[in-house]
């Protein structure tokens, strides 16, 4: 609209929430536009409904609900995520969820017919879900993302991961740059990351701590890069063909402990510096697996075998640099035949290790 003499003008901004005024000058001109779907913002303070907020923000097709900076307590109902939503906050140090020993959780609940796609979690600290089902709970979905975030719980006696992508349904998923603290690795099914569906291999967790958890990861099919995996009694504990490379693993002071376990075909274990406390544990551990690496790693201090394969064949053991003593375990690399579809293990090669 072009304007032929001096007029006012009121905007609405809806990032910050505010009305400004002005004025157009003749021969200025406005060109309105309908707003795009999935581009609308809605800010929510600590004293606001964030549900209410994300099913304003669904009903314009999608966009971002954005958590001012303080603590947002939720007790009463799940968060629940629909398709093309992002709940952000200004960062993990300064926007916090918590849900105060509720068993509420953030819910991303699709169907076998209907997913929900593309939602993203971003500059959060979410904490203190006494729930089995996980701080971030999903189902049915495809392409959630998870970053920047902080996720930790406090209630020793509840079991559960903090980021819990269920069994059914679960297609490609990132996290990245988290930090996941579940606060007793000893109890079981206090995972970090759990991630056991169909049509994983695609998801990617990258660049996140995660500590003091009964696994790290445990998942099917699943990139692991650039991750630092602490005082868990298992680090990585795979069902089936993984990527797991340039990560650093310290497992739990215990007999029971596993930096990496895999199953299954087609595993890539590489450039990952792997460590065990006060001699105990074992390293990495191969069980019934087919065309597989284990390549240029470095190991440290296990208490039985660094390197065990059983019942698997055509695996390759490569570059790989094993220190210190097994403790009077069995052997730094030991290969075994085992029960399965792929035993006896079989065309193993083992060669240019360093063994100290």
């Amino acid at each position: 609209k072009t304007f032929t003499d001096l007029s006012s003008a009121v905007v609405y901004n809806p990032i910050d929430e505010a009305i400004y005024t002005g004025q157009i000058s003749a021969g200025g001109f406005i060109e309105l536009k309908e707003l795009t779907l999935g581009t609308f913002t809605k800010m929510v303070g600590v004293e606001d409904d964030i549900q209410a907020a994300i099913n304003f923000v669904k009903s314009k097709g999608g966009g971002t609900v954005f958590l001012k900076p303080g603590t947002h307590k939720i007790i009463n109902n799940d968060i629940e995520l629909f398709s093309n939503i992002s709940l952000i906050g200004e960062s993990a140090s300064t926007t916090v969820i918590d849900f105060d020993g509720s068993n509420k959780r953030v819910l991303i609940q699709g169907t076998s017919s209907t997913r929900i796609v593309n939602v993203s979690i971003e500059n959060l600290t979410i904490k203190n879900a006494a729930t089995s089902n996980g701080l971030i709970d999903a189902d049915w979905t495809s392409r959630i993302f998870i970053r920047r975030c902080i996720l930790e719980n406090s209630f020793t006696g509840t079991s559960g991961a903090l980021i819990n992508f269920n069994q059914t349904g679960q297609e490609p998923f990132v996290v990245d740059g988290c930090s996941i603290d579940n606060t007793s690795a000893t109890t079981t099914g206090r995972y970090g990351i759990t991630a056991g569906a169909a049509d994983t291999s695609r998801a990617i967790i990258t660049n996140t701590l995660i500590k003091n958890c009964n696994r790290g990861i445990n998942s099917g099919s699943v990139n692991v890069v650039n991750c630092d995996i602490v005082d868990c009694l298992r680090g990585v504990d795979s069902s089936t063909s993984s990527v797991i490379t340039n990560n650093r693993i310290t497992t739990l002071n215990n007999s029971s402990s596993i930096a990496v376990n895999v199953g299954a075909n087609r595993n890539v274990i590489s450039n990952n510096y792997l460590s065990g406390t006060g001699n105990t544990g074992r390293g990495i551990v191969v069980s019934g697996a087919e065309y597989g690496k284990i390549i240029g790693n470095i190991f440290f201090t296990f208490g039985t075998e660094y390197i065990s394969v059983n019942g698997s064949r055509q695996f390759s053991i490569t570059a790989n640099s094993l220190v210190g003593s097994t403790g009077g375990g069995t052997a730094l690399i030991y290969v075994e035949a085992g029960v399965g579809a792929s035993a006896p293990s079989s065309k193993v090669m083992i060669f240019g290790n360093i063994l100290d």
